[in-house]
């Protein structure tokens, strides 16, 4: 493994609050623009109602509301820095013949740590 995979895998849980706050910003500028839609396309001024139209379908429709599903499915798909060792070390762990010849007692240690962790993920605490 190389320094920059190993670096990427300590900036996991970071990259995925940046994407969650840019989430959170671009669900608040729809749920604003959205509201405005609503309010100006129910009044009775006609030239605005046109105006805001016009910039909901260009901003809203199609800039903002991708955004948001783009950013959700990095959300979904981005594993913390936990899962993302584990789906690393445990197959190198299973497939070394040197560790099959481990000790019972240090099998159970390790499997003691592995337990701890998979409740950690479980509660959501990611770090």
């Amino acid at each position: 493994m190389s320094a920059w995979t190993l670096y990427l895998i300590t900036r996991l849980d970071d990259i995925s609050v940046v994407i969650s706050i840019s989430f959170f910003l671009f669900l608040i500028s729809f749920v604003i623009t959205t509201v405005m839609f609503l309010v100006i396309k129910y009044s009775n001024e006609e030239d605005n109602n046109e105006n805001f139209m016009s910039f909901y379908n260009k901003v809203v429709k199609k800039k903002v509301l991708p955004w948001l599903i783009i950013l959700s499915l990095f959300l979904c798909f981005i594993p913390s820095e936990k899962e993302t060792i584990a789906i690393y070390v445990i197959p190198k762990i299973v497939n070394n013949e040197q560790i099959q010849d481990i000790s019972e007692k240090t099998l159970n240690v390790l499997q003691y740590k592995l337990n701890e962790w998979i409740d950690d993920i479980k509660d959501g605490g990611n770090k």
